[in-house]
Order: C-alpha cells, then structure tokens, then sequence
C-alpha cells in the first residue's frame, strides 16, 4: 500500500473510533479550514500564473 492509502486507512479507522465515541475527533475543523485555505491558494496560482501568499488564520488556533 502506498502512503496515501495507508493514511486514507488511518483517518477511515480513527473516524469511526470517534464516531463510536471510543476516540478523539480524527481531524480538527481549524486544522481542515487552514489545510483548504493552502488548497485554495494553489489551486489560484496554478489558474493565475502568479504566487499566492497565505498566513495561519485567527481560527486555526
């Protein structure tokens, strides 16, 4: 299995720990805002041809 098969595995396994309420939520919602607010910014400078500057938001803690 690739790395990113393995971690597709892990957060699959440690959501439904969570969801049974037998661990910690697997992924932070900050955490995911920040890592979509990266994705957004490459996704405009791969469509702009131009560098996007990003910071770590008030809400990502």
């Amino acid at each position: 299995m690739s790395d990113d098969d393995i971690a597709v595995a892990d957060i699959i396994a440690r959501t439904g720990a969570w969801a049974r309420e037998e661990g910690p939520a697997p992924y932070p919602l900050a955490e995911a805002c920040q890592d979509h607010l990266i994705n957004l910014a490459i996704e405009e400078s791969v469509r702009t041809d131009r560098p996007v500057v990003t910071a770590t938001e008030a809400w990502a803690g």
